[in-house]
């Protein structure tokens, strides 16, 4: 493994202002990472994505020390935390730390698939968000917006709703981007 530059967090957070919670999450996070993620790191960013390719020992693992449970409340699965956004935002730079591949999977999972389901009914809630903070299925994103990549700004979205009789049109382009390999798994 290669020669990791001094954590930053370590010398510029005080604790001062950071919930015990939080702290908790980061010493847990920090633990996984050291252990299970940076061992897989170079490995993980240096393969071509594909369904064979999904590092899901890591994924397993880290549903099993509860981390895709870090953003949400009790009532769908979560631990339902005080500071849930805190939480989550240092999940993510722990794993970072180790690996930006594995933190893009947990980001994709937890907060960007995740909170977009929190919004649903709770037959979605059911169906899919519970499932996702065990692993039992894995959150994606996908976008078929040709300049958009992952940045779904009014600026870069090219797609519009237009306004025809009493509904709307979507008119757009539409260019295939597909990153789910295992959607529904």
């Amino acid at each position: 493994m290669r020669e990791l530059p001094p954590r930053m967090q370590d010398r510029l957070y005080h604790d001062l202002g950071v919930p015990e919670e939080t702290l908790g999450i980061r010493r847990k996070v920090r633990e996984l990472a050291e252990r299970v993620v940076a061992p897989r790191a170079y490995e993980v960013a240096h393969t071509e994505e594909s369904r064979d390719s999904f590092p899901r020992d890591v994924f397993l693992k880290m549903a099993e020390e509860g981390l895709f449970r870090i953003p949400y409340p009790e009532a769908v699965g979560g631990m339902g935390l005080e500071f849930p956004c805190c939480a989550t935002v240092v999940a993510v730079e722990e794993l970072a730390y180790m690996s930006n591949s594995l933190a893009a999977v947990y980001d994709v999972h937890c907060i960007l698939a995740g909170h977009a389901l929190e919004y649903g009914s709770d037959h979605i809630k059911e169906t899919y968000l519970r499932p996702m903070t065990t692993a039992e299925r894995i959150g994606c994103f996908a976008t078929t917006e040709p300049e958009a990549s992952s940045d779904l700004s009014p600026r870069s979205v090219q797609t519009r709703a237009v306004r025809k009789g009493d509904g709307f049109v979507s008119e757009s382009v539409r260019a295939p981007r597909w990153n789910g390999f295992h959607t529904g798994s």
